[in-house]
């Protein structure tokens, strides 16, 4: 019997179309050590293969990058301070 241990894992290229970011993001993450690929035997040539675990992970920090850019921008364009500002006159 010959079983296919990559089974049930994803690619590089499914995981980005998956999580909406580019290969090389996705490269980049793995090289600073912000994601793991436990199926991965190392150097060039070696494709990476990818868990269900590992995919929903990295949804997580598409998901906090994404919102961390929306904060930004709303910092930046100063609309985060004017709805927290008292609205009227103070008594």
């Amino acid at each position: 019997m010959n079983v296919d241990i990559t089974e049930g894992l994803y690619s590089g290229s499914e995981v980005c179309a998956l999580v909406g970011i580019t290969y090389r993001q996705l490269d980049y993450w793995q090289r600073t050590g912000h994601i793991t690929c436990d199926h991965h035997r190392g150097g060039s040539g070696n494709p990476r293969k990818w868990t269900h675990i590992e995919v929903t992970r990295l949804k997580a920090m598409v998901a906090a990058v994404e919102e961390a850019r929306a904060t930004l921008a709303a910092f930046s364009t100063g609309e985060l301070w004017r709805s927290t500002e008292p609205q009227g006159e103070p008594t």
